[in-house]
């Protein structure tokens, strides 16, 4: 029953460590003397330093150094959801993602708001490159807020890149409904209208995702495709132009910027462009399909 007890305590204290340290203030004053039991106070004190030790490190980005602390604290109170869910943002800061769906499958049972642990669980696998795996967590978290924007998308992605339009296209557009002002929800249903060959449909979504959000790269891309496919290469290079200010890394800007250039008869610049993506982007398949195009022409 004493065991418990401390045990029950430790849980509480790393809690309300967790709370003042994270949220109210990175320096608490330790509690009175009055208040500690004899049994728990060396135990909250550790807590406390632990948890102020993983709380300045963690945001100083020296994750590594946060990472120690915050071990010693999840092995003394291993249900703490709060412990697990920053442990698992340090293993995701360092890179180790297997370490990180781990925590974070752990925090989905124990944490009262388990939606906190998306998308990054589903991420955190394919990272690893378990397909399956991540789907099954992006199902999940969906099954967790099938009202929630972020959520909507991801499984939405996560279908549009399964090979399942049919099922995409209807979250998208139920996220849509939900999130107006969601750009990314109406350019994956232009691009969802593209691939079908639907260029009208694929113009409107587009442009519907551009006034949401005028500085989208994806937007801007998708009404550039469109607008190439319509014969319309003014208009294309112009989203297109707009797009490369705002992420000139982005390979497949790029590898449309060919396009338009070799419709336009500019050979060289169409060249140079996809050059860049390739510099960018050296498995780009597109890409390297344009510039063997390309290099044959005379």
């Amino acid at each position: 029953m004493f065991a418990r007890l401390v045990r029950l305590a430790l849980s509480v204290a790393v809690l309300g460590c967790y709370y003042w340290n994270f949220v109210v203030s990175p320096v608490a004053e330790p509690p009175p003397p009055a208040m500690r039991t004899p049994a728990s106070a060396p135990a909250v004190d550790e807590i406390r330093l632990l948890s102020g030790e993983a709380d300045v490190a963690y945001k100083a980005g020296r994750y590594e150094a946060a990472l120690a602390p915050l071990l010693d604290l999840n092995r003394r109170t291993p249900n703490s959801a709060i412990v697990i869910g920053r442990l698992a943002k340090t293993y995701g800061h360092l890179g180790r993602p297997r370490d990180e769906a781990q925590l974070w499958e752990q925090y989905l049972t124990l944490s009262p708001t388990p939606i906190d642990a998306c998308p990054a669980l589903p991420k955190a696998y394919e990272v690893q490159g378990l397909a399956d795996k991540a789907f099954d967590a992006y199902q999940r978290c969906y099954a967790l807020d099938p009202l929630n924007a972020d959520v909507i998308f991801h499984y939405a992605l996560a279908c549009e890149r399964r090979g399942d339009a049919a099922r995409a296209r209807q979250l998208y557009e139920s996220g849509a409904k939900i999130a107006p002002e969601y750009a990314d929800m109406t350019a994956g249903l232009a691009r969802l209208a593209l691939r079908s060959g639907d260029t009208a449909a694929a113009a409107r979504a587009a442009g519907q995702a551009i006034k949401a959000s005028p500085d989208n790269p994806d937007a801007l891309l998708l009404a550039a495709q469109a607008a190439l496919r319509q014969g319309h290469t003014r208009e294309a290079r112009a989203h297109l132009t707009k797009a490369l200010a705002l992420a000139d890394a982005y390979a497949d800007l790029h590898v449309v910027m060919a396009l338009v250039e070799e419709r336009d008869g500019h050979r060289e610049e169409a060249l140079s462009q996809c050059r860049r993506a390739l510099a960018l982007e050296p498995r780009n398949r597109d890409a390297q399909a344009v510039l063997r195009r390309l290099s044959g022409a005379k």
